[in-house]
């Protein structure tokens, strides 16, 4: 992230896992079809900090009491251009995750989201378990191929360089990093494009991969998301666990939703 001596930087993120470095700076941002793009050069402008460890009730999920127990940073940063908006990181036992906050304007009121450059540059080349899709990646946002589906996959062994660079992946992505199991998934998906990933070409003599984020179109060919401000992004989640079962313990994808809009989910 930028620091906060005023100078504009690339909006990047990276973690560590028990003192080893998984994701290595990897860029995030946002590109809307007006031409304007947020994360390319931006400035601190406030970091505020927080937590909760609260406990909620579930009815329906694997265990009726839910912990929420996490740390959290609100970056607000201005782009070059003057725009601000914000980076919401929570820091969780068992994952991070982080989201795009776009704050409410008195000179844009809505906005058409084109792409989203969101990154996870992984240090190696880590075995990952990972969604096959045969489809060929559209050229063009305006065609479903290569995202309308089953989205029933097989989940086979592979190396993150073998992922293709033409088509993209399902998530749940799970990646055996030399810190830990790493799964990339989202949470809280309202409103906004359902994400998969592809891989960045590779660069000569490198060991790391970098994995990008690429959104389902919209069926009228009209960029990715329509919507109004204020908006929040989906959560980009980062699950983490020392065994593939502690996965399935986790309880973060739940933390990060919602609650549920149904007043009698009999």
């Amino acid at each position: 992230m930028p620091s906060a001596s005023g100078r504009a930087a690339v909006c990047s993120t990276r973690l560590s896992v028990d003192g080893v470095t998984v994701l290595q700076d990897s860029h995030l941002g946002l590109k809307f079809k007006d031409g304007s793009e947020l994360g390319r050069a931006v400035s601190l402008v406030s970091a505020v900090r927080g937590g909760s460890d609260t406990e909620w009730i579930n009815p329906l999920g694997k265990r009726r009491n839910v912990r929420d127990h996490h740390l959290e940073l609100k970056l607000t940063l201005r782009e070059n251009s003057g725009r601000i908006f914000a980076v919401t990181i929570r820091v969780f036992d068992d994952g991070v995750a982080f989201k795009y906050v776009l704050p409410e304007s008195a000179s844009v009121r809505n906005f058409v989201l084109e792409d989203e450059l969101t990154e996870f540059a992984f240090t190696t080349d880590n075995q990952v378990f990972a969604g096959d899709n045969v489809a060929v990646l559209p050229t063009r946002y305006d065609s479903p191929l290569g995202f309308a589906g089953s989205q029933e996959w097989e989940f086979r062994k592979q190396r993150l360089s073998d992922l293709s660079v033409d088509t993209v992946t399902g998530l749940p992505a799970l990646i055996h990093t030399p810190a830990a199991w790493v799964a990339v998934t989202e949470a809280n998906l309202y409103d906004w494009a359902g994400m998969w990933i592809f891989r960045e070409p590779q660069a000569s003599g490198t060991t790391a991969v970098t994995l990008r984020v690429r959104l389902a179109p919209r069926l009228d060919g009209d960029g990715l998301v329509k919507a109004s401000l204020p908006h929040d992004s989906p959560w980009r989640v980062l699950m983490i666990g020392h065994e593939p079962g502690r996965l399935i313990e986790s309880d973060i994808v739940l933390n990060l939703s919602a609650p549920s809009r149904l007043a009698d989910s009999s």
